[in-house]
């Protein structure tokens, strides 16, 4: 029957049953129970905190792991790793370096807890360090580890190096893993290290709730300190005993040690043999109860009394609005969008009517103006459907030349045909808006081979793109009006050959993509003007708004060395229902 009751009633109802009463019958008991209240709320909070300790770490860890897959997977390391010692082998090192170095400075930059990463060949006497130079006595016994370990990341325990930029000792956890040919699992080209300060690493995962009545720390399965706020306990291993069963355990678990007052709550890192350690002293929680007695008699009497007037005041200011802005609504389903809210105040439940009253007028004119969008609607997707015809044909005649090509030995112009055809397909792409950016890639890559082949010496291009942005779903052809723009007005009039980079990569969940040339730049125009101004890129942009709202930009960065660097930032989204997914969301939002 409470479900056919009015608000009003359910209301007083609540009110009455919630808090009247209980004020009424359990104050005294919840007197006595203030202390039992606080120690239990003390560990809920700190479970809390460490789940959340434990997520964070586990997260940072798999992120270590997926640096080290990737290496596994590039071809700049495998290239690396498997060069020999001859001379032209010797020189396409140099390239490799770079890029495997940009890889790693990229990411000790980004992720400040990274000491250092340290890649070594086995086939060859060669090893890529980046970071501080050290001395790691622990190498030797922890590669030993990953080669039983046979691809499977090896974390070390902490142990303490000597980094002679600093001179000094610093405490890490290290990743060991064994790399192998893809081509070839059985064949073992190489070793990657990526070491963890340890001191940054705990200030990255720590919490301040246990501040002032405890402390965190993090062991392995032997109990061996692994991350703590004192430095000099790392590698030792706990005196407590309790510490080392429980950690031994593998799993979660609360324990108390009655006769010294201390609380110890485990939590076990998933992926990592290692447990999350929270020491509660109970006689510091209590102590933190000192003004509870008293609060706690002032609010029986003070509460009973602001209840009743905030019962009257609530009623007047909340319910009835909200009575009358129900009755409106029901005319609103009924059809009638005449109805109108007064505006009587500007806090939540005038908002609240003025927002009705805006509501009705926008349908109103949604509805005069739905018939004129179907029929829009309708010839868009038929100017698509006719578009749709010269591509095939124009695809069609083009693979019929390039065999007539082939049948006369023009090879050379068999190849550009080949790869114009191989355009055309990609910018078909069976009619679809959306297409990954891989495909997106090589479309403009065979372009830019097109272009290359026109301009000769002039002209060079890069791309770059991270594996795992790949799949990335990206508008079509968004990328040529910057590309034709670096051709044509960038390059023009200029003595030193042109180099267009573009490279894509997956960042906080965004999939950016940065086109960058060292022609003339912009030369001091407003990059907002011209975008408003210039076709391309204002379309560009109207297509970024359109699928994502404020959440994608098209932006102008800086070079030192001069040309034009554009960056596309938008959410990284792997499926077209997904996008659209966003698009009602974001539509929602707005209305």
């Amino acid at each position: 029957m409470f479900r056919y009751w009015s608000l009003k009633w359910k209301f007083f109802s609540v009110f009455f049953v919630c808090v009247f009463l209980p004020i009424l019958l359990f104050g005294t008991l919840i007197y006595q129970k203030a202390n039992e209240a606080v120690q239990l709320q003390t560990v809920k909070s700190t479970e809390a905190a460490l789940d959340k300790v434990a997520e964070n770490l586990s997260s940072t860890m798999q992120s270590i792991e997926d640096i080290t897959s990737y290496l596994i997977f590039s071809e700049d390391m495998r290239a690396y790793l498997q060069a020999g010692s001859s001379p032209d082998q010797i020189n396409s090192l140099y390239p490799l370096e770079h890029r495997i170095t940009g890889f790693a400075v990229f990411h000790l930059t980004s992720k400040p807890y990274l000491h250092s990463i340290t890649v070594r060949s086995l086939l060859e006497s060669r090893e890529l360090h980046i970071g501080p130079s050290l001395q790691d006595t622990q190498k030797q016994k922890y590669e030993a580890l990953a080669k039983k370990a046979d691809g499977s990341p090896v974390w070390s325990e902490s142990y303490s190096i000597q980094s002679y930029s600093y001179e000094n000792v610093e405490h890490v956890v290290s990743l060991y893993r064994l790399i192998k040919d893809i081509n070839n699992v059985n064949r073992r080209i190489g070793m990657a290290t990526i070491r963890l300060n340890t001191k940054r690493l705990y200030q990255l995962v720590k919490t301040d709730a246990l501040d002032g009545v405890g402390e965190l720390f993090i062991v392995d399965t032997h109990g061996r300190i692994v991350l703590h706020p004192d430095e000099n306990l790392i590698g030792t291993k706990n005196e407590n005993s309790l510490v080392t069963e429980m950690a031994d355990e593998r799993t979660s678990a609360i324990r108390k040690q009655s006769t010294q007052q201390q609380l110890y709550i485990t939590k076990q890192i998933p992926g990592i043999d290692w447990n999350v350690v929270a020491r509660v002293d109970q006689a510091k929680v209590a102590t933190g109860l000192s003004g509870v007695v008293n609060i706690t008699q002032v609010m029986f009497i003070v509460t009973m009394a602001l209840g009743i007037l905030a019962l009257i005041g609530f009623y007047y200011t909340t319910l009835r609005p909200i009575q009358l802005l129900t009755a409106q609504t029901k005319r609103v389903g009924a059809g009638d969008l005449s109805a109108k809210m007064p505006v009587r105040s500007n806090d939540e439940i005038g908002q609240m009517s003025q927002w009705f009253n805006h509501m009705t007028s926008q349908l109103r004119l949604l509805i005069d103006h739905k018939y004129v969008m179907e029929i829009k609607n309708r010839e868009a997707e038929l100017q698509l459907l006719q578009n749709q015809i010269n591509p095939h044909f124009l695809y069609n005649t083009l693979d019929m030349i390039r065999w007539n090509a082939r049948l006369e030995n023009a090879l050379g112009t068999s190849k550009l045909i080949e790869q114009l055809s191989k355009m055309f397909r990609i910018s078909l792409s069976r009619g679809k808006t959306w297409i990954s950016i891989k495909d997106e890639l090589d479309y403009n890559g065979l372009y830019l081979t097109l272009q290359k082949k026109r301009l000769g010496r002039s002209f060079s291009y890069t791309i770059f793109y991270e594996h795992t942005a790949a799949q990335a779903l990206v508008g079509k052809q968004s990328l040529q009006p910057l590309i034709e723009n670096s051709i044509q007005h960038g390059f023009k009039l200029r003595k030193k050959p042109g180099h267009l980079y573009i490279r894509c990569f997956q960042e906080e969940g965004n999939l950016v993509i940065d086109v960058m040339d060292n022609g003339k730049g912009f030369e001091g125009e407003d990059f907002e003007k011209l975008k408003k101004s210039g076709y391309a890129l204002k379309n560009l942009e109207e297509r970024l708004q359109l699928a994502f709202k404020g959440h994608a930009s098209l932006s102008l960065k800086k070079l030192e060395d001069g040309g034009a660097w554009v960056r596309i930032r938008h959410p990284f989204v792997t499926s077209e229902e997904k996008i659209e997914i966003f698009m009602k969301e974001e539509e929602a939002n707005d209305s």
